[in-house]
């Protein structure tokens, strides 16, 4: 077929077939023609105007006939698996498959071979599916895997692996280079699946076509992967509080008269009043918070310690919930199952919480004299103390 710099395959053939002097031998060299150099676009392309020229009609029974036009499609999948890696490869099979259920088809020959063409692209999924899960096993091995570990494992189980490793690869790369190389991979696994999401792939909905849909937000969208790798928290190589000089920190033998109501109290204000109860690492926020402020903190990852951080800090800065804090903590105190609560909270919480405005002077104060908390903070302070000691 003689081609023209400016019009497609599809295009050309259909002033091809338009012409009333074609014949049949003329289709039987044509479909030769076609059969070595159309592409899986350039056929579906075609079959928009099967209704209106009565030749591709006939060339489409000629196609049709044999098997080569299945080796095109099979061809276009052979090619993605030979330069594509695993995870990249099933990003591939997910377009293809996501644009060959969209595709309204005009003539039966296409919708046979569709229905051909989406039963090979499922079957190369699930197969790779389950080599893609092997690999990842043990972890995520380099840059360009970290996207995949979300094609096999649950959102919320997948968010752990990845941040986990960005806290790993930070150590040793640093931040800008780990940062700007998963933000290529990011788009590079945009780039291949055409999706806002990432679906989560395993034997039960890997057919499903829902999978292209993201209805419960049960997928990992590329905006929250954008989140995570332009939140520095997940890049941090230092524990919050790390330069907080020890004698400020809490000693939890000597500090902590009695550890069991301690803990009651102020975890259940921590969940109850403030709806800090298991953080997305399946933590107790308080728990991590407590062993933070700690003598010497070791419980946790980093990155857990810093996403708490983050967490309590949004509920307990300078309004009405750093007060009540203060409070419970001052009852303690009185009640004597707390030491040193005056001279260590008021540096403790102005490290820890962000965006605090309170000097540690200021934060003192609430400590020590009672008029810099009104009236209506105090009564409640107490009605909440003795239904957490309960």
């Amino acid at each position: 077929m003689k081609r023209s710099k400016f019009l497609s395959k599809s295009d050309q053939t259909i002033i091809m077939l338009s012409t009333d002097k074609i014949n049949f031998t003329d289709l039987i060299e044509l479909s030769d023609a076609i059969t070595k150099e159309f592409s899986v676009t350039d056929y579906l392309e075609l079959d928009s105007h099967f209704d209106r020229i009565p030749a591709l009609q006939t060339l489409y029974q000629i196609l049709y006939s044999g098997s080569e036009i299945k080796k095109t499609f099979s061809t276009d999948i052979y090619n993605a698996k030979l330069s594509l890696n695993e995870g990249e490869y099933i990003l591939f099979l997910l377009n293809k498959k996501n644009e060959a259920l969209k595709f309204q088809s005009i003539s039966s020959y296409i919708k046979c071979l569709i229905d051909w063409y989406l039963i090979q692209l499922d079957s190369e999924i699930i197969r790779n599916i389950s080599v893609l899960k092997n690999y990842l096993s043990n972890g995520i091995n380099t840059d360009k895997d970290a996207l995949s570990i979300f094609l096999v494992n649950p959102k919320d189980d997948a968010l752990k692996k990845f941040e986990h490793y960005i806290f790993k690869q930070t150590s040793v790369f640093g931040f800008d280079t780990l940062a700007q190389n998963l933000q290529v991979f990011a788009g590079r696994t945009y780039d291949l699946i055409k999706l806002d999401h990432i679906p989560y792939l395993n034997f039960s909905n890997y057919s499903n076509p829902s999978i292209f849909e993201n209805i419960n937000q049960e997928f990992v969208t590329f905006k929250e992967i954008n989140q995570i790798l332009t939140n520095y928290n997940y890049f941090r190589t230092d524990i919050p509080l790390l330069n907080l000089d020890n004698k400020f920190r809490l000693n939890l033998d000597l500090d902590v008269k009695s550890p069991d109501i301690v803990r009651r109290v102020l975890s259940n204000y921590f969940e109850q009043s403030t709806d800090l109860t298991i953080d997305k690492y399946g933590n107790r926020v308080f728990d991590v918070f407590w062993d933070n402020i700690s003598l010497y903190p070791s419980k946790y990852k980093i990155h857990e310690y810093c996403y708490n951080q983050n967490q309590i800090s949004e509920r307990i800065n300078d309004g009405v919930n750093l007060k009540y804090f203060i409070g419970l903590l001052n009852r303690l105190r009185d009640d004597d199952h707390l030491s040193n609560a005056t001279a260590k909270f008021p540096m403790i919480l102005y490290n820890y919480v962000k965006r605090i405005k309170l000097k540690p002077t200021s934060i003192k104060q609430l400590f020590t004299k009672e008029d810099n908390i009104n009236e209506s903070v105090r009564e409640n302070t107490d009605n909440m103390y003795e239904r957490y000691l309960s």
